[in-house]
């Protein structure tokens, strides 16, 4: 794998990134564009071999005469590893939602919730998953919900709450 950079205005950046980014074919694998200050933006492109990151630099060279691309080797990493590294376990109140990563290290007496990471709202690092696990556990303490509805359930992090403290049923839907 190769990472492709190039800096600079961001209509020169843009031109590069709409280019890589919608041809079809494209020798890039992802791009990136970001601002780096107020006046220099940042593109980032992948390719899998030397040969398709050269194109990539050639399309960037190419869009404008202001980006000058270099070109880079990744790093060979376990790279799922090194980003579920960066996913702690999370602790609501009674609840510690985390993935199977960071669930064997749990708490003791925290109610366990395994959600993976994946494309689904609900790892509880959002603030509001945090926020409305810990409004649930007011509400429960008060008194114990039968029925909970789920609404924007993403990975079902909350509907799972409900049922792992006594909720006879709860329906979860995005």
């Amino acid at each position: 794998m190769y990472k492709i950079t190039a800096s600079g205005s961001k209509a020169a950046v843009q031109a590069a990134w709409d280019i890589l980014a919608w041809s079809d074919p494209t020798p890039a694998d992802a791009v990136d564009a970001r601002e780096e200050t107020r006046a220099l933006w940042r593109l980032d492109a992948y390719a899998q071999d030397e040969a398709a990151a050269a194109a990539c630099a050639d399309i960037i060279k190419d869009s404008s005469a202001d980006l000058s691309p270099s070109i880079a080797p990744v790093e060979d990493k376990d790279w799922v590893r090194v980003s579920l590294e960066g996913l702690p376990a999370v602790e609501a109140g009674p609840f510690l939602v985390a993935g199977s990563h960071a669930l064997t290290s749990a708490s003791p007496g925290k109610i366990p919730i395994l959600i993976e990471a994946g494309p689904a709202f609900g790892t509880g690092h959002h603030g509001t998953t945090r926020g409305c696990l810990l409004a649930f556990d007011r509400i429960r303490r008060r008194e114990k919900p039968e029925r909970v509805l789920d609404v924007g359930t993403g990975s079902g992090v909350l509907a799972i709450a409900a049922l792992k403290t006594g909720s006879r049923s709860a329906i979860g839907t995005d």
